[in-house]
């Protein structure tokens, strides 16, 4: 899905994959996913790379860690909190917060003119 800043402008588009785990507790899931961000002239400037557990269907929040990134984002460390947000009958919007903790600050295709 898209991504939105907080001025609600168009910021780049995530997805993610996840396994479905059974066992007498219930089911949890084990996902993967990616962020990727765009400059305001819609060219990508870097990825970020998720992984984490969403335990059981009924907690609208979960922690995933971040364990990578590409472009701006290279060497990305963190934690994003994604928080599900009713938008329908059976869908959902997500609310991330985005919390780095380390990356290689460094200019992206050494143009720093492309901001996001």
């Amino acid at each position: 899905g898209e991504l939105y800043n907080t001025q609600s402008y168009v910021a780049g588009s995530s997805d993610m994959v996840c396994t479905y785990m059974f066992d007498s507790t219930g089911e949890d899931l084990i996902c993967s996913g990616v962020m990727v961000f765009f400059n305001k002239y819609g060219f990508e400037v870097g990825q970020l790379h998720l992984q984490g557990l969403m335990l059981g269907s009924t907690i609208f929040a979960h922690i995933f860690s971040i364990v990578g990134g590409t472009g701006c984002f290279s060497g990305a460390t963190g934690i994003t909190t994604v928080e599900a947000l009713p938008s329908g009958s059976i869908w959902y919007s997500y609310k991330h917060d985005i919390y780095i903790y380390e990356y290689w600050q460094h200019e992206y295709n050494g143009d720093n003119n492309l901001p996001f």
